[in-house]
């Protein structure tokens, strides 16, 4: 292993193919259904046909802000969500953001492929609806409460949680818990044994960090979003 610190990079981006080919197609299709739907169902626009216009109206407008808008926005936040990196090395430990609401084991496009189309339909919803697909917040774990299991294809990093760091006040049954962040194969621009690789080497090398900046800069710009997982 390389024992140069600037040898191993300390910010890891998301990947944003998915993101990007998924809004490329939805996008379009949500803004036609949104526009021509509505137009459509007020009779300004015909149809070929003769037939009346809420015919195709009615059920398009309902597709467009039901189905293909809630996936428009989504994917189009996550593209916005991704400019930012989801995983930062610094001298005190690991900096992790969560974006939308959405665990980082549930990436958008294996959340398809893997489980109904219907469910990921309801949970993006219910996101939109309630605000937290907009959620973007940032974790901080300590390099002394860090456990990482690396597997073929998965980054799993764990951290001690202090709530009573964060004003929940002395409140017994918000006492330190373990939390668990999952990194799959497709979750980062860069492979991820070089995001392992890099996390091993600060982890077991303390005199490495000290060449790192501190998260502490960086809490002071982001404000109440920041949460230091202790």
């Amino acid at each position: 292993m390389n024992t140069n610190p600037q040898q191993y990079p300390t910010q890891f981006y998301g990947r944003t193919f998915v993101p990007w080919a998924c809004a490329l197609m939805f996008v379009p299709l949500a803004v036609f259904s949104c526009i021509m739907g509505p137009l459509f169902w007020l009779d300004i626009i015909k149809s070929a046909n003769g037939a009346p216009g809420y015919t195709a109206g009615i059920p398009l407008t309902i597709i467009g802000l039901s189905f293909l808008l809630p996936f428009a926005i989504f994917f189009t936040f996550q593209i916005f969500a991704m400019q930012s990196p989801i995983l930062t090395i610094y001298q005190e430990g690991l900096g992790i953001r969560a974006v939308g609401g959405i665990p980082v084991r549930s990436h958008p496009i294996l959340i398809i492929t893997q489980i109904s189309l219907l469910q990921v339909w309801f949970t993006l919803l219910w996101l939109l609806l309630t605000l937290q697909l907009f959620q973007i917040r940032t974790f901080y774990l300590r390099w002394k409460n860090i456990n990482i299991v690396a597997n073929a294809g998965t980054l799993e990093i764990g951290g001690l949680i202090d709530k009573n760091e964060y004003g929940f006040g002395q409140d017994t049954s918000l006492e330190s818990e373990w939390h668990t962040t999952f990194f799959r194969v497709d979750s980062f621009g860069t492979p991820i044994a070089a995001v392992n690789e890099s996390v091993q080497f600060f982890l077991h090398n303390p005199d490495a960090r000290e060449s790192l900046p501190s998260w502490q800069d960086e809490k002071t710009l982001l404000g109440n979003d920041a949460f230091d997982f202790r």
